[in-house]
């Protein structure tokens, strides 16, 4: 075929196919697995990127020699109570509602927030830091001589992280000629992130 993805790493040197769906179920894990393994048995040294942090699902089809397991980790505000000045401005700056402002105090939505600093860099009295949390874990494994598997799993109350995740393991990935990409269900943040400059 004229327009196949075989020719078209051949003549580009990469390509990234994401593999989405809009509900839940094994049908888009068992089609990415099978286009990975397409790939692999051909000889392109392939990457399987599950981007689905919460439900990491193609492992289950594979048989994989997991070789290497890391934490995830981000960044989140640590407040100084006796600093703090109370005036809002942390609050009113975060898009996504992790920070509070209370009669006591800022208060935290540690599930919320994506540790993107705008409220450390916001607050006048400089009564925000950055603490490390981890997140989750994340592990690399080969299903094969051409095939490198990753996926990572985030806590319960670290799923805003998801789409940084995603991101992450892609890049992790970039220099395998071909990755396929498992993209979590749905149309949201994560499902765009891993479609984001997919040739198909």
């Amino acid at each position: 075929m004229r327009n196949s993805p075989m020719r078209a790493v051949e003549q580009a040197g990469r390509f990234l196919l994401s593999v989405a769906s809009r509900h839940g179920g094994l049908a888009s894990t068992a089609l990415a697995v099978d286009l990975a393994l397409l790939f692999a048995d051909a000889g392109y040294e392939t990457a399987l990127i599950d981007a689905d942090a919460s439900y990491p699902s193609v492992g289950s089809r594979l048989a994989v020699a997991w070789e290497e397991a890391s934490g995830v980790a981000g960044v989140q505000p640590e407040i100084d109570a006796l600093r703090c000045q109370r005036c809002g401005a942390c609050s009113d700056f975060c898009a996504f509602g992790a920070l509070e402002l209370h009669s006591d105090g800022i208060r935290r939505m540690p599930g919320a927030c994506n540790g993107c600093g705008g409220c450390r860099r916001v607050c006048p009295s400089h009564a925000i830091s950055e603490k490390q949390r981890l997140l989750g874990s994340s592990r690399q494994g080969s299903a094969g001589p051409h095939l490198t598997v990753i996926a990572a799993r985030l806590a319960p109350d670290a799923r805003c992280w998801e789409a940084a995740t995603a991101a992450w393991l892609k890049y992790s990935m970039r220099m395998k000629p071909v990755q396929i990409i498992k993209a979590p269900p749905g149309l949201g943040r994560v499902s765009r992130e891993s479609w984001r400059e997919a040739d198909r």
